[in-house]
């Protein structure tokens, strides 16, 4: 008994590191892959429909509160895409988001 009361808090830590760095690794490949549809996107579009890009492209791929900027220094598209990922253990441990950024750059066509 007082061998499991020592090591169960332990190994349920354990668990649940394991369990959120799992979500936030994959939170985090879906927003790689928003940040690279949005350049793609806009590099094919023309710089007039960037906001309409910005507002709808995350809400479309189920992201609806993430944020895109979509920004073209000099011959490059460049789209920055952030959101607060919420924390499985934020609830029991009383932290509620992460954020997260992805950058994607292309050059223009």
């Amino acid at each position: 008994m007082v061998e499991m009361a020592l090591v169960l808090p332990l190994l349920l830590a354990l668990v649940m590191g394991m369990i959120e760095f799992g979500n936030l690794y994959a939170t985090k490949i879906e927003l790689n892959n928003l940040a690279r549809q949005a350049v793609r996107t806009a590099v094919v579009g023309s710089p007039a429909d960037d906001d309409d890009l910005e507002e709808n492209l995350a809400g479309n791929l189920g992201m609806s509160e993430a944020t895109v900027v979509i920004t073209r220094p000099d011959a490059d598209v460049k789209a920055t895409v952030q959101y607060d990922a919420p924390l499985i253990t934020g609830y029991i441990i009383g932290t509620g988001t992460k954020h997260l950024e992805s950058v994607a750059t292309m050059k223009a066509e």
